[in-house]
């Protein structure tokens, strides 16, 4: 989620391809973010995910310039996108899906999360999410803990200047907190010497 000068309200990029996400997700988050001022942008519609181009706008050039993102999958098989997000200082905010619970956030990760019931309404969901952005309150039933992450976001938005990095302070020592641990954690080198480890173990066995 990120503002720019010449854009008027705040733009929403959903890097997820569409194609994947049924209409029953999709047309909701449209009429939320119409209703709520926001200019909604998928990356497989507009942006150059994979292209040889100089002049090609990727999702990378978005994380560069993007204020904070916001990670309310359901699930995920882990969770790349989240790492990406970290790695590009990102102030992330996310929902507690179960490969998080489990092998990310007990690495040291402290962010701002959220659990959503399985009962939860998408349509309500999409509509409090949005009403972040500040334009008019959205009815809706979720949880208080949704509300106060919202005031999270609006407290980070004050502070942070539109696609300038975060003033020195708490914040962006949770984000250079956070890099290190993906460097510390998640990073090639260390997938290399995990794997190295392991075909080395192997190797050592009797065949």
């Amino acid at each position: 989620v990120g503002r720019q000068p010449e854009v008027p309200s705040l733009s929403l990029l959903v890097s997820h391809d569409t194609k994947d996400a049924p209409a029953a997700v999709l047309d909701p988050l449209r009429r939320a973010a119409k209703d709520a001022g926001v200019n909604l942008v998928f990356a497989s519609e507009q942006l150059a995910v994979h292209s040889a181009e100089a002049s090609s706008v990727d999702v990378w050039d978005c994380y560069r310039i993007a204020d904070f993102a916001l990670y309310f999958s359901d699930f995920e098989g882990f969770g790349n996108a989240l790492l990406e997000c970290l790695a590009c200082r990102l102030p992330l905010f996310v929902n507690e899906y179960e490969v998080y619970r489990r092998d990310i956030a007990p690495l040291g990760f402290e962010l701002p999360s959220l659990s959503i019931p399985a009962t939860s309404s998408y349509d309500d969901f999409v509509a409090h999410g949005l009403s972040v952005f500040g334009r008019r309150s959205l009815v809706g039933t979720l949880p208080q803990q949704l509300d106060d992450m919202a005031a999270q976001i609006k407290a980070l938005v004050a502070l942070k200047p539109p696609g300038q990095p975060l003033p020195a302070g708490r914040q962006r020592d949770q984000v250079d907190h956070h890099l290190a641990l993906v460097a510390a954690h998640f990073s090639y080198p260390v997938v290399e010497r995990r794997l190295l480890s392991i075909i080395d173990r192997l190797m050592k066995q009797p065949v």
